[in-house]
């Protein structure tokens, strides 16, 4: 038991080192925005579709990643999309435009679409389900919380004394090596039903995720989905670094240093949801309680004008710790459905959560834009307008939440 307890920490670790590379990309987008915006003088919309369009291109992905897990399992998986954010990287190292950056971008979004999948399909095949939230919020803690020391700091100094082109050149030969550790040392469990059940063709795999998608009970937890995590990675990796950056006058340093905080804060909150969901059997009660409590934080940090650089830090930091309900949401959706359609299950919730990333990155850097350039509101005030917007868009997310079948029940069919 202990040996192959051992066994699975030590391949989720090498499968989780292409986590940290996603995560990466992912969270340091607070830290990239503010160095393009330096460089190139891009204005805040430029920023969030640049940004923001990863997580459009992960998205859209999401269908064929629930294939090709489900055919082919979390290691082939990866090792035929990973090469398309290599390109990706090195489009984004050398080019300047703000159409070449987000093709690029694109690009990586879409290579890296099914690491996160993948990982939680692994887990799958060695984990039984009633242990998978506790596992999965650990395991995605831990690397990412990895990735949080890459993405803040060292990235800063790196773009800034380096440059973009070495960073991203050198972050591309890691992901190669990466790709090549995984397929040479991770197995799939004995838990996985992908090579025990009959084959399924490319079209009975699509018909698949048309099933999930008509089904009703599903489609209430898609629609709060969309919310679950965009508002909160738009606030945290997106608008935290240039609002603090003018807010306060940081420097790299300085910046790199309070990002890493909030990203920290951000992937090691979400180890608390694991027991919270264990220990009270009331999975949407966790999760409503924790998308509550983001809210009050977004509304604070609108309602108190002038508030100093500590102050507004507390709040961001707490904000992000009880961000990251991604596992919790996932959980939800597998226990709507049977262990054979894992993959697409997992996928198709992803699509949309992913998808709202995208959506409020690129509608948070529009709508602070809007405030200041077409209201005329101070850059501070453009700031608290835009939390408020997303604060108001949490709540309707839950509006949709309070429709979905209790996950601790037996899901009915229903269309």
């Amino acid at each position: 038991m202990n040996r192959t307890f051992a066994l699975v920490v030590g391949m989720a670790a090498v499968y989780s080192l292409l986590f940290v590379q996603a995560q990466m990309h992912r969270m340091g987008g607070a830290v990239i925005a503010p160095a393009l915006s330096l460089e190139l003088k891009l204005s805040a919309s430029d920023l969030g579709l640049i940004i923001g369009t990863m997580f459009l291109a992960s998205a859209a992905t999401q269908p064929i990643s629930g294939i090709l897990l489900d055919r082919y399992g979390p290691v082939r998986a990866v090792a035929y999309m990973t090469p398309l954010a290599v390109g990706g990287m090195l489009i984004f190292a050398w080019t300047d435009s703000v159409t070449s950056l987000t093709i690029g971008r694109a690009m990586i979004g879409s290579g890296f679409g099914c690491v996160i999948s993948g990982l939680y399909i692994f887990l799958l095949g060695w984990v039984d389900r009633k242990n998978f939230t506790t596992a999965a919020a650990t395991i995605q803690a831990l690397p990412g919380t990895a990735s949080v020391f890459i993405a803040s700091t060292p990235l800063a100094i790196m773009l800034a004394e380096v440059g973009r082109g070495p960073v991203f050149t050198g972050l591309a030969a890691m992901t190669v090596v990466i790709v090549g550790l995984v397929a040479l040392t991770v197995r799939e469990g004995p838990l996985s039903t992908r090579k025990t059940r009959t084959p399924e063709t490319l079209r009975q795999s699509i018909a698949g995720i048309g099933m999930i998608i008509r089904q009703r009970r599903f489609m209430w937890l898609a629609a709060f989905s969309v919310t679950a995590i965009g508002p909160a990675i738009s606030v945290i990796g997106l608008l935290s670094g240039v609002f603090l950056r003018e807010r306060f006058g940081l420097d790299t340093a300085q910046l790199g240093n309070t990002v890493l905080v909030l990203l920290i804060a951000l992937n090691l909150g979400g180890v608390i949801y694991g027991p919270l969901d264990r220990w009270t059997g009331r999975r949407k009660m966790v999760v409503t309680g924790g998308i509550i409590t983001q809210m009050v934080m977004l509304v604070a940090l609108a309602a108190l004008p002038g508030l100093g650089f500590w102050p507004t830090v507390v709040l961001l930091t707490a904000f992000a710790s009880v961000s990251q309900v991604h596992a919790l949401v996932v959980a939800h959706a597998q226990s709507l459905f049977g262990p054979e359609l894992a993959g697409r299950v997992i996928t198709t919730n992803n699509l949309f959560m992913i998808g709202g990333i995208f959506l409020f990155q690129m509608a948070s850097g529009r709508a602070y834009d809007l405030f200041t350039h077409t209201f005329g509101a101070s850059a501070e005030d453009g700031y608290r307008l835009t939390f408020i917007a997303l604060a108001a868009c949490q709540a309707i997310g839950l509006m949709f939440y309070s429709q979905a079948p209790n996950p601790l029940r037996k899901a009915k069919d229903a269309a």
